[in-house]
C-alpha cells in the first residue's frame, strides 16, 4: 500500500529537520522547514499519473519529489530511464527499501529547484502552509484513500463535539469561553458539520445522534482522545458544570 511508503519518508525528512504532515490540501506528504516547502507524492509504481501529480505540485514549490519502492536492480534500464525522466522534469526521486526491515530511503534524483512559482500557486501554497501549521499533530498517513482526513477544520469540529459531550448543550460563545473552541465555532455549529450537532433552542446546540455515534466509534482515535482530554482538563477551570 502507498501508506507503507509514508513513515519511512516522514522519518527521512524529520531527520533533516522538517516538520512533516500528511494529506495536506491533497498532497501526500508536506515537509516544512522555515520558509522551505517540500512536497512528496507517493506511488507504488513510477507512472504517468505520478508525474502529472508532481508537475501540478511544482506550481506550489520547486522542491517536489516522487517516492516509489526501491527497484530490485538499481542497474535496470527501467530505473535508469525513470531517473532520466525525473531529472529532465526537475523532479526529485526517492526510493524506499520496502524489502529491508529498516525500510531506509535513498535519494536517486534531487529537484533542480528552478521552477517558477505562479501567482495562483503562491496562494495555494499559503493555504497549504496554513493548513499544515494549524494541525495539532500528524494524524493521517500519506497516500490514504477512502479514509477520514483530519483537516484543521475537522479538528475544530471534533473539539466542539468533545466539549458538548461534557456540558450537554451550550452556545458558541460559551464553548469558546469555557473550552477555548475556535472563533469560527458558531459557523461550524450553524453549518452542522457532518450532522454532528442539533439546534435545541435559539443559539444553543447539543450533539446529535450522529455526533454521539462518531465519538463512541472513534473513542480510541488520536484526535478524539486529544480533544477529549483537553476539554476534560478545561472542565475543571471553567464554571460550565
Amino acid at each position: 500500500m502507498e501508506t507503507d511508503l509514508y513513515y519511512p519518508i516522514k522519518r527521512y525528512f524529520t531527520t533533516l529537520g522538517y516538520d512533516v504532515k500528511s494529506e495536506v490540501q491533497g498532497c501526500d506528504v508536506t515537509a516544512v522547514r522555515g520558509n522551505e516547502l517540500v512536497i512528496v507524492e507517493l506511488k507504488l509504481q513510477f507512472n504517468v499519473k505520478l508525474l502529472h501529480q508532481a508537475l501540478e505540485r511544482q506550481k506550489l514549490t520547486s522542491q517536489v519529489y516522487v517516492a516509489v519502492p526501491m527497484p530490485k536492480r538499481l542497474s535496470s534500464k527501467e530505473h535508469t530511464y525513470n531517473m532520466e525522466i525525473a531529472r529532465r522534469l526537475g523532479i526529485g526521486l526517492l526510493m524506499v527499501a520496502m524489502d529491508s526491515p529498516v525500510r531506509h530511503v535513498e535519494a536517486a534524483v534531487f529537484p533542480d529547484g528552478v521552477k517558477a512559482e505562479t501567482k495562483a500557486g503562491a496562494r495555494r501554497k499559503a493555504l497549504l502552509l496554513n493548513e499544515a501549521a494549524g494541525r495539532t499533530g500528524d494524524y493521517n498517513a500519506g497516500g490514504s484513500t477512502k479514509t477520514m482526513i483530519y483537516t484543521v477544520y475537522r479538528e475544530k469540529a471534533v473539539k466542539i463535539a468533545c466539549a458538548l459531550a461534557i456540558v450537554g448543550r451550550a452556545s458558541a460563545t460559551e464553548l469558546i469561553k469555557w473550552f477555548g473552541c475556535d472563533k469560527r465555532t458558531n459557523g461550524i455549529l450553524h453549518r452542522n458539520f457532518r450532522d454532528w450537532f442539533t439546534n435545541v433552542s435559539l443559539g444553543v446546540y447539543a450533539l446529535s445522534d450522529k455526533g454521539v455515534e462518531f465519538l463512541r466509534e472513534n473513542k480510541d482515535n488520536e484526535v478524539v482522545a486529544y480533544y477529549k482530554k483537553e476539554c476534560e482538563d478545561k472542565r475543571g477551570e471553567s464554571p460550565c458544570v
